[in-house]
């Protein structure tokens, strides 16, 4: 897995929100070296995009391994993060202190 992120470690990821109350998206971008930045400095991270960028699978792939229980999980109302420490740990990378 540390390949893979080594390989995209320059890319930026266009991330679609959902429509807000007019129904307009809008589509921010996110570069992988943020994400694992914060994977490594904060306790939980949302599942999509975080998570997934970080593992290389799809939304619907990260969402559909959280339904299954193969992530380490923290759901509040309807928000879904996932535990940064086995997320490290799943991707071999080192904590920050």
């Amino acid at each position: 897995m540390l390949f893979v992120l080594r390989q995209t470690v320059n890319k930026h990821y266009n991330v679609r929100a959902a429509p807000d109350s007019r129904g307009a998206t809008k589509e921010t971008s996110v570069e992988i070296k943020e994400v694992i930045e914060e994977i490594r400095t904060k306790p939980a991270v949302p599942l999509w995009p975080h998570a997934g960028m970080a593992l290389g699978v799809c939304r619907a792939a990260i969402y559909a391994a959280a339904a299954r229980n193969e992530l380490e999980v923290i759901r509040i109302d309807r928000s879904i993060r996932v535990v940064s420490a086995s997320l490290c740990k799943r991707l071999g990378i080192e904590r920050a202190a």
